[in-house]
């Protein structure tokens, strides 16, 4: 039997169209609110900020953004620092795990490949107290290597979840024509698997960085330095001593503090919207 082909009409086409073309509009309207109105009233005077927060400034406050940088400029190094050592970290081991479990055949593989999933489902809250006392028998507390493991340990399952099902896709053809060419998995590894997987492998450093940049609770319990205090929990402590007669250096600090993660989301939708992402999940 021929099926039959559903044409919809002209008029029809239009109206859907332009429903879908307002819903975008509108989403993209209501996710760009919160950054215009930080954008806004970062560059305000405290007298103009409580007029309205809505109105727009009458001259450029730069005076905000230097006591902004001032006081949070060397936190975000500190942060930055942090999350990229910590993503890069746990984008490699997780890397290699997920290659191990994709590629290799070993006893219990499925079983020790569920077993990392089941920590997926794990709250990280209920193990915060007995990782920080074994943080404290090591004397890992107020260093970067007291968050690094944490991160590194903690962000496994989720990463090596994402890259073995990349992996599994790859052809199968051109990794045994390399072994038949005598390359070892070291060689099959770097060479092969890691190249036609770079969008996967940046969007699960991106991942990383943005979770490990964004994070408080750990960095609140385990850094104790002035010089070391990541940007969020300087932020929170800033953000407490001028909102009361300073709202827009408060601005201006969030505005800052934006800048890394806006920089990583532009690397990664270059990925996206080059087809790069979508090529390898094809594979």
């Amino acid at each position: 039997m021929l099926k039959k082909t559903v044409r919809l009409r002209y008029s029809d086409k239009r109206s859907i169209q332009t429903t879908i073309t307002i819903i975008t509009v509108l989403c993209v309207v209501f996710c760009l609110i919160p950054l215009f109105m930080t954008i806004l009233n970062s560059a305000k005077s405290n007298y103009e900020i409580r007029t309205s927060i809505f109105a727009f400034p009458k001259k450029i406050n730069t005076a905000n953004y230097v006591t902004a940088f001032d006081a949070i400029g060397g936190n975000i190094l500190s942060s930055v620092l942090v999350a990229v050592v910590g993503g890069f970290l746990r984008m490699a081991f997780a890397a290699v795990v997920a290659y191990i479990f994709a590629q290799k055949e070993f006893m219990g593989k499925e079983f020790f490949f569920y077993l990392y999933l089941v920590m997926m489902f794990v709250p990280s809250m209920l193990g915060t107290s007995v990782l920080y006392a074994f943080m404290y028998k090591i004397n890992l507390i107020d260093s970067y290597w007291g968050m690094w493991l944490p991160y590194i340990a903690g962000g496994q399952a989720g990463a090596i979840f994402l890259f073995r099902t990349f992996f599994r896709q790859q052809p199968k053809s051109v990794i045994e024509a390399a072994k038949l060419d005598g390359a070892n998995d070291a060689h099959i590894f770097l060479l092969i698997v890691v190249p036609l997987a770079v969008p996967i492998i940046i969007y699960g450093f991106i991942q990383g960085f943005s979770s490990y940049y964004n994070d408080y609770l750990w960095p609140s319990l385990v850094i104790k330095s002035q010089e070391k205090i990541t940007l969020m929990v300087m932020l929170i402590r800033k953000s407490s001593i001028y909102e009361s007669n300073d709202w827009g250096v408060v601005y201006a600090m969030y505005l800052i503090s934006s800048i890394p993660l806006i920089v990583t989301s532009g690397i990664s939708l270059k990925f996206f919207s080059s087809g790069g992402f979508a090529s390898g999940m094809k594979l």
